[in-house]
């Protein structure tokens, strides 16, 4: 989550690891970079609501379609 928000993202780090999506997009801004992963890697990119308030709920969110 808030990939590169708190802390930058290193990349040997980030190509040993197995993820499905890449958050990119929450209340804390867009993150460009997480986007950049999900293209390379072809992955999708979600957004979340992050909510730590009643009030955040439902800010952002991903819909899915199952196959």
């Amino acid at each position: 989550a808030h990939p590169g928000y708190y802390n930058p993202l290193i990349q040997n780090e980030i190509s040993r690891v197995s993820f499905d999506a890449v958050e990119g997009n929450s209340l804390h801004g867009e993150f460009q970079y997480a986007r950049e992963i999900a293209r390379e890697r072809g992955l999708p990119v979600i957004t979340s609501s992050d909510a730590h308030t009643l009030a955040g709920i439902g800010h952002g969110y991903t819909e899915m379609e199952l196959r």
